[in-house]
């Protein structure tokens, strides 16, 4: 069964691509288990927009992966951060304001 994406699920693995040394990154396997996917389909998804900002080996990327990418781009580090732990709380994640706090 294919998972389907939320724009803040897709913020999230934006965030993973974008600042994989995180600790919002560190937390990988919390944030699949509360998706409800693997780990596998969450690093995916991170590895499907890596492709579609041209980097990574990653064949035949989605259109929704560009279409992310090109949204985010643009951002500041510090917009990309405060909108992920935004979407972090939306999405019942108890600990994002613990990392907003280390901001």
């Amino acid at each position: 069964m294919l998972h389907d994406w939320s724009n803040d699920e897709n913020l999230v693995a934006y965030y993973l691509f974008r600042f994989p040394d995180s600790e919002i990154a560190s937390r990988k396997q919390q944030i699949a288990d509360h998706l409800g996917v693997a780990l596998g389909t969450l690093m995916y998804r991170v590895g499907s927009i890596k492709a579609a900002s041209g980097y990574g080996n990653l064949h035949g990327y989605s259109k929704a992966a560009t279409r992310i990418y090109t949204a985010y781009r643009g951002k500041s580090d510090a917009e990309v951060r405060d909108m992920t732990l935004s979407a972090l709380d939306r999405l019942g994640y108890n600990w994002a304001s613990e990392l907003e706090a280390k901001a």
